[in-house]
């Protein structure tokens, strides 16, 4: 596969994907785009390609949480792909939610 540089997703925070702490099932994190197939997956399947690691942060923590949520763990509105980034299910926001 052909390698890409500079690309980032948001996906499952992996104190869920990875552990199923409930606290963070309706999280989400950074993940590196590391190939054209993980770039073309996080396309086909509704997520969102950023330019930078610090615009996929601003954005994740923008999406974990909203200005009007006041709880304690994560919220983030969007649903989650069947389609997977190092094992963890690529997010796919809500419209409401501003990207970039």
């Amino acid at each position: 596969m052909t390698a890409v540089s500079n690309k980032w997703t948001v996906v499952q925070h992996s104190g869920y994907g990875y552990t199923h702490k409930p606290g963070f099932e309706h999280a989400v994190e950074t993940r590196a785009i590391t190939t054209v197939g993980e770039l073309k997956r996080v396309e086909r399947s509704g997520g969102v390609v950023f330019d930078s690691y610090l615009l996929a942060e601003d954005f994740a923590e923008k999406a974990n949480f909203p200005a009007d949520y006041k709880g304690l763990y994560p919220q983030a509105r969007g649903t989650f792909s069947s389609q997977m980034i190092d094992g963890l299910r690529i997010y796919k926001p809500i419209r409401a939610e501003p990207v970039g």
